[in-house]
């Protein structure tokens, strides 16, 4: 019967979660043959790759975002226009301007949560 309940006890131990708020979950710890086969890091490494991608992605719409929280109420700011503004200031490399801080704070935090 020891062995019954050591497996129950093994079975919770990889099977139970954080919750962290966000209706995501981290696993409490990697198996032994995760840590063992390397697979731990890759799984961190795709986490953060992963995170780093989806704000790229969205860095032009957070630009637009903060722009249009600070001159929305001063102008008649619209998504096109603030579009064609942050392009006119900088170009299109500008819609980007601030994603590094950005992609430093997220690739960690998304590592974890894969």
């Amino acid at each position: 019967r020891s062995s019954d309940l050591q497996e129950i006890i093994k079975f919770w131990k990889h099977s139970t979660v954080l919750d962290i708020g966000d209706s995501l979950t981290i696993p409490d710890e990697f198996t032994v043959e995760e840590r063992k086969s390397g697979q731990w890091w890759r799984q961190l490494l795709a986490g953060g790759v992963a995170g780093a991608v989806s704000r790229t992605g969205t860095a032009p719409l957070d630009r637009l975002k903060v722009m249009m929280q600070v001159h929305g109420t001063k102008s008649d700011l619209t998504v096109a226009n603030g579009f064609k503004k942050m392009i006119k200031e900088g170009g299109v490399r500008s819609l980007w301007r601030g994603n590094g801080v950005n992609v430093i704070k997220i690739a960690p935090e998304t590592a974890m949560k894969f």
